[in-house]
């Protein structure tokens, strides 16, 4: 009998080296590697019924090695009760499909407790195509314990990366579709629409009438294809005012690289583009003031006309205008170039290098400084950018700059009109002495400074110097530099929320990191003593003896629920974390409905046999087999028809129904009742995580608030969608879709 076991394994190994190779069809469907202890061969001689085990699979479970091989009934009574459904299932899928296979289940070790192992395998056919073995690989995996530990805290971590944002952007998320799932409070404020009226809209609701359909599907058609898409919009709020937004727009793409939701991150630019529309204003104003110069030449008098060159004047004339209109011009297109090199960085320090470049060559100066200060630090900086013209200006030292003058100075501005100071060396008395001093030094005739701030925030100086003359500053200059400060301000105050954001994240990556380390040591110690405490449960229920009495079977019986919720809340959460890292994939494959739900009404009329409920289940005619993820379409249906039952009155009754949609393009599930109903404000966030209606007559009934989101990323899974319908006291009504295909015949 040995030689026949080793031959058969031999024949094992040599048959997973022809199908567990990059090519074939396991690597194809992109299952992830998945970290492993151990691994051994196994084997199923499926005409003599006998299963052969490698050594090191016996020592993994601390079993004493075999010399001859167990039977397929021997090995099914090895694995964990729940998992039994699901391995039979594979085989028989695969001696109909001869398609290869990989799931996870749990066998029992000697000790008493169950490892979880990763199951591979592929039926390999005979000469007149009868099944003859299945052949493949054991393979003990952590990657059960460790969804556990990942999710236990997740709440709290969404809690804190949602309270970074909120406090950092104007966010919002949308699904597939562009409705509105998520808006936080900045959202809400700045368009003032309240969170419930933005639920379940799109962003048509904020839509200004100047964008063309066109602009939108422009929009659309980029980020569908996964690539995210920048720029400003001008929204419309819900009082009839506008205000724009610098946008972007982050698509979240699922295993399939195909966006499942969109992540909108906003700022504010309303400010900025008032500051333009000034300039334009400004602009508009300087002209006005050309046309009126112009009308004042013309009503000079016959007289002084005639004394002046007629030639000389109009050249004089033109001169004034053509100047006035090319500095106006000047202005504008230096600050849009300023605000689009500025949009581009993050960065302080660059920010400010460009700044005083542009402004030193545009006005012409000797010397362009930025004085970025650090908050509540004496005579520090934190970022010093500097322009000088060439090499006979000396650049300014950190350590010449006479902080506590330049800000005394500040508090008492020479004009009431502008945040700013203008000095002249040939006026002494303007400034103090250390200032005096520090002007001399470095040769300065005129200096020009004025508060760099945004939202009461004031960020630094900008500086300009004059050396070679003392420079007399225009109100078109003051009034321009004013506005570019603003723009410079708000650029920085950008920045400064980016880096807030950013150590946030860094700070909230950290602490995942340590949870992770902490929760995978917990996961270990909680989920053994549940498996321990179920085991002895089932041995006290099965006991038929008189040592237990009624009272005594009826706290069991208490255990055993109080078990089973734990053990399902684990699940519902092990669940989410799988879907979440996209671990979940669904494996459509032909069932057979009717055998299908046959083996799922024990378990529904189980659930409803406590409340006296009736289930129903009705089958269009002719709809015998559907392709589907058998596995997805179980916890779906169970989770429905649980909800039903749980939410439903005594004596009630739950309808469960299948049936092609009209266009033939969809099966839909319908599962109906008669039960408590739920309030229409409700409804959009039921399929939220976490989210449970809390209603009156509804306290008691147990739950994680998982579920019904956990089933509906399910079926988006698998291009279907879920509705539901409902009146108070009358009753809900859930409707999946899923996509349908004929049965191949």
């Amino acid at each position: 009998m040995m030689d026949e076991y080793s031959i058969m394994l031999q024949q094992a190994k040599k048959d997973i080296a022809e199908f567990v190779q990059p090519s074939s069809a396991l690597t194809r469907s992109g299952h992830k590697k998945i970290k492993t202890l151990s691994e051994g061969i196994w084997a199923y001689d499926i005409e003599n019924n006998r299963v052969y085990w490698s050594d090191n699979l016996f020592a993994l479970l601390g079993m004493p090695k075999q010399d001859s091989p167990m039977t397929i009934e021997e090995f099914v009574e090895k694995i964990y009760p729940e998992d039994r459904f699901s391995f039979e299932q594979i085989i028989q899928v695969s001696l109909s499909t001869s398609e290869p296979f990989d799931a996870i289940i749990s066998i029992l070790h000697s000790s008493g407790y169950y490892v979880a192992f990763r199951l591979i395998g592929k039926i390999h056919q005979g000469e007149q195509r009868q099944s003859r073995r299945i052949s493949g690989q054991m393979i003990q995996v952590t990657e059960l314990q460790q969804a556990q530990n990942s999710l236990l805290q997740a709440h709290k971590e969404l809690a804190d990366i949602r309270y970074v944002l909120n406090e950092a952007t104007v966010l919002s998320v949308t699904d597939r579709q562009g409705i509105i799932t998520y808006a936080n409070d900045a959202l809400c404020q700045i368009c003032q629409y309240s969170y419930e009226e933005l639920i379940g809209q799109t962003f048509e609701i904020m839509k200004s009438s100047q964008y063309p359909q066109s602009f939108l599907k422009e929009i659309w058609d980029l980020i569908r294809t996964g690539q995210i898409w920048r720029g400003e919009i001008k929204h419309l709020a819900k009082d009839g005012t506008y205000f724009w937004m610098d946008t972007t727009i982050v698509p979240l793409l699922d295993s399939r690289g195909t966006p499942f939701q969109y992540i909108v991150v906003r700022h504010d630019i309303t400010q900025q583009k008032s500051s333009e529309q000034e300039i334009r204003e400004l602009k508009s104003s300087l002209n006005q003031q050309v046309l009126n110069r112009t009308a004042e030449l013309e009503n000079i008098n016959i007289a002084q006309k005639l004394e002046i060159n007629k030639q000389n004047w109009e050249i004089t004339v033109q001169k004034e205008v053509e100047m006035e209109l090319k500095q106006s011009l000047k202005r504008e297109k230096l600050t849009k170039h300023l605000i689009q090199l500025m949009n581009r960085s993050f960065d302080p320090s660059i920010i400010l290098e460009i700044i005083v470049q542009e402004l030193g060559v545009f006005f012409n100066v000797d010397r362009c400084l930025v004085l970025y200060e650090k908050e509540e630090e004496e005579k520090k900086l934190q970022f010093f950018a500097q322009y000088y013209r060439s090499d006979d200006i000396q650049p300014v030292q950190e350590e010449d700059i006479p902080w506590q003058e330049w800000r005394e100075l500040s508090k008492n501005p020479l004009t009431k009109e502008h945040p700013l100071v203008i000095l002249n060396a040939s006026k002494p008395t303007d400034f103090p002495v250390g200032i005096k001093s520090y002007l001399e030094h470095h040769q300065v005739q005129s200096a020009f400074a004025i508060e760099i701030k945004f939202r009461g925030v004031i960020f630094g100086r900008l500086v300009l110097h004059q050396c070679g003359y003392s420079r007399v500053w225009t109100e078109q200059e003051i009034g321009f530099l004013e506005i570019l400060a603003t723009h410079i301000g708000a650029a920085l105050y950008q920045t400064k929320l980016y880096q807030q954001e950013k150590q946030a994240k860094q700070e909230a990556k950290e602490a995942n990191h340590q949870k992770s380390k902490i929760l995978s040591y917990v996961s270990h110690d909680f989920k053994n003593p549940l498996a321990s405490m179920k085991r002895f449960i089932d041995m006290l229920e099965a006991d038929q003896s008189d040592v237990l009495s009624d009272k005594h079977r009826e706290l069991i019986g208490y255990i055993a629920e109080g078990v089973y919720q734990l053990r399902s809340m684990v699940m519902d959460i092990l669940d989410k974390a799988r879907l979440e890292e996209g671990k979940i994939i669904p494996r459509p494959q032909w069932i057979a409905l009717h055998s299908f739900l046959d083996e799922l009404k024990p378990m529904f009329n189980s659930m409803a046999s406590q409340r006296n409920i009736d289930v129903s289940i009705d089958i269009e005619s002719g709809l015998t087999a559907i392709k589907v993820d058998s596995t997805h379409l179980r916890q779906i249906l169970i989770n429905l028809v649980s909800n039903a039952v749980k939410y439903n009155r005594i004596n009630g009754k739950v309808f469960l129904s299948f049936y092609k949609s009209e266009n033939k393009q969809f099966i839909v599930i319908e599962v109906q009742d008669n039960g408590l109903g739920i309030p229409e404000e409700k409804i959009p966030k039921l399929f939220t995580d976490y989210f449970r209606a809390d209603l009156s007559q509804s306290n008691s009934i147990e739950g994680t608030g998982l579920g019904l989101a956990f089933i509906k990323k399910l079926i988006e899974l698998q291009e279907g969608n879920i509705t539901v319908e409902s009146q108070i006291g009358v009753g809900s009504t859930f409707k999946v879709s899923l996509p349908f295909l004929p049965a191949i015949t």
